[in-house]
């Protein structure tokens, strides 16, 4: 057992002085900044126009599409980080070495969640000159929305390196997330917005085929990490504890249910170039 952690350890270093010193970390936090800000900026115009004085946990939003991006990096970085290594042909000189499967996904994972607590750490930076500028004070609902959106970066992991297991080449690993994340976070705004459509001003064949879609993307939604950070968000905003810790429990069993799948997958596929 304590090869595997000696392994962990050596693959997490290699890779974290990889993504420290590389471009894609910085101008991932720097996108996901200048995504808060401008949703912030109609946040505030918001305000402003509408005369209100008061707005509660008015970070809370601008940090959801911070985390959406974030979190779609880390995707990225792990949905290429077996199938690179695949292409390169350094997998399988990994293995001869004291490596297992479980020890290169945990290693892969880990090192993402260091990767994304870098970032929400530069982000979390930027939302307290903001907060400083515009006077706005930090709640303790943002931290809750933060350690939630450490799981849902799990959740986003896993699928990444799940991927990545099934394929031999970085484009098809990256043409695969971004379909198949496209479509999950399509189909999250999707059902959100038929929840808001008011029964009466729609016919009776729309609420019909209204109501099977709506029922076909709650069974859906459990395969979207997407999922679980709007409505970890909304429980924050709600202040619903059950429902804030009933969505970090499941993003929770979704990274290992995927992690476990990742592991299999790479016994079966293999660490070779095809």
């Amino acid at each position: 057992m304590s090869y595997r952690w000696v392994a962990i350890k050596s693959i997490i270093k290699r890779e974290a002085r990889s993504s420290f010193f590389g471009l894609g970390l910085y101008i991932a936090s720097t996108l996901a900044c200048f995504v808060s800000a401008f949703i912030f900026n109609s946040y505030i115009n918001t305000v402003e126009g509408n005369n209100i004085m008061v707005m509660a946990s008015p970070l809370n939003m601008p940090l959801f599409y911070a985390v959406i991006v974030s979190a779609l990096y880390t995707a990225i970085s792990s949905s290429t980080a077996l199938s690179r290594e695949k292409d390169k042909g350094t997998l399988e000189v990994l293995f001869y070495g004291p490596v297992d499967h479980l020890s290169v996904i945990l290693a892969k994972f880990f090192e993402d969640i260091v990767s994304f607590l870098i970032i929400m750490v530069l982000v979390t930076l930027y939302f307290v000159y903001t907060a400083i500028v515009t006077n706005l004070g930090f709640s303790i609902s943002y931290l809750y929305a933060v350690i939630l959106s450490i799981f849902i970066a799990g959740s986003m992991s896993s699928f990444g390196l799940w991927l990545s297991s099934l394929t031999a080449r970085i484009r098809t690993s990256v043409l695969l997330l971004i379909l198949i994340m496209g479509g999950l976070l399509g189909l999250q705004f999707l059902h959100n917005y038929i929840l808001t459509l008011k029964p009466e001003n729609l016919s009776l064949s729309m609420v019909y085929i209204m109501g099977i879609l709506s029922n076909v993307l709650r069974i859906i939604r459990w395969a979207s990490p997407f999922s679980y950070l709007m409505n970890g968000i909304n429980a924050v905003a709600l202040g619903s504890t059950s429902m804030y810790i009933e969505n970090m429990l499941g993003a929770f069993a979704y990274t290992i249910v995927l992690l476990t799948l990742s592991v299999y997958t790479l016994k079966w596929k293999g660490v070779r170039k095809l």
